[in-house]
């Protein structure tokens, strides 16, 4: 909210880094936020709470945590280790959905889809995402650079992290099929059943 880096990025709520060596009692409560929060362990192992739910995250995992989960640390402390994260501002839509505003160099059909596939995710924690932590380096070297075309490519950066979560997520609920395991299942279908008249849409739907 106050730092100059950021000025131009008004959708850019907080972006850092932190190497922590000694514990702290009360230093990582648990709260909840209006933001969009990522967060990426460089290295060191972590126990989080994500709305009410554990998750333990070692080296290149990422935790995604929507506006209004609570998020933190039942211990109240932050364990020993390094990480970094950044912090999106969201606009709630009247659906319940999430818009990322105009920022974004995504079209609105992407950005409502994103926006969809995140909410509907259940589980917040991508395991071995290591591409994550190169991008949350890129967007903090283009904001300290000031190269030309830094503002351009930061939102492009910010866009690209949401498409790799987005793309994990996806793979993680539709996972490749295993076909020769689907087959034997369809062939039990029909064993089990084989007065019924299967239709070819019948046989494909189980399949």
């Amino acid at each position: 909210g106050n730092s100059n880096e950021l000025q131009l990025f008004p959708h850019l709520v907080e972006l850092g880094a932190k190497k922590n060596i000694s514990i702290q009692f009360n230093s990582f409560t648990e709260s909840a936020s209006r933001d969009l929060r990522i967060y990426f362990v460089i290295d060191g192992k972590f126990e989080w709470t994500i709305q009410h739910q554990q998750y333990m995250l070692y080296p290149g995992d990422l935790a995604l945590v929507l506006p209004g989960q609570v998020f933190g640390s039942e211990k109240g402390f932050l364990e020993i280790g390094s990480l970094c994260w950044i912090h999106i501002g969201t606009h709630p839509l009247p659906n319940g959905d999430i818009s990322f505003g105009e920022w974004s160099g995504l079209s609105e059909a992407e950005r409502i889809a994103i926006g969809k596939i995140l909410l509907m995710n259940n589980s917040p924690v991508l395991l071995k995402l290591g591409e994550a932590g190169r991008i949350l380096n890129a967007i903090y070297h283009e904001l300290c650079s000031h190269e030309i075309g830094y503002r351009t490519r930061v939102n492009h950066l910010i866009d690209e992290l949401f498409i790799l979560i987005t793309r994990q997520f996806t793979r993680q609920i539709n996972p490749g099929r295993d076909f020769p395991k689907t087959f034997l299942n369809l062939e039990q279908a029909l064993r089990q059943n084989l007065s019924h008249q299967w239709t070819v849409e019948e046989m494909a739907a189980l399949v």
